[in-house]
């Protein structure tokens, strides 16, 4: 019996470290690797957006810099609230496609 135990709280603590693949946004599906405009058009509106650009480069010893490239990618950072009985989402995009899908804490609960 207590090996059932733990085997249960192990499957718990990795099924909530894991990062997710995919979300559901009523009976429509997200999923890595899709672009902005799919996203909207499943799930809407998100309630908070973060857009930075981020610049990353490639190091050859070559370059007088250092970087013998450098370019920006813009990396949005989009929240959904599924509502008080699901866990927040937070949706990293990297130049408009989906790169991951984290989970966050409860949505919110609004008194009545």
């Amino acid at each position: 019996m207590r090996r059932l135990w733990v085997a249960a709280l192990v499957a718990i603590a990795a099924s909530m470290a894991s990062p997710a693949y995919a979300m559901r946004c009523g009976i429509a599906l997200v999923a890595e690797g899709q672009w902005t405009y799919e996203v909207l058009e499943r799930c809407g509106e998100p309630i908070a957006r973060h857009v930075r650009t981020v610049f990353q480069g490639v190091n050859t010893g070559y370059a007088i810099a250092g970087y013998s490239a450098l370019w920006s990618i813009v990396v949005e950072e989009w929240i959904y609230d599924l509502g008080p009985h699901r866990l927040r989402r937070l949706l990293r995009f990297e130049d408009g496609q989906l790169v991951a899908i984290e989970t966050l804490d409860r949505g919110l609960i609004l008194a009545p």
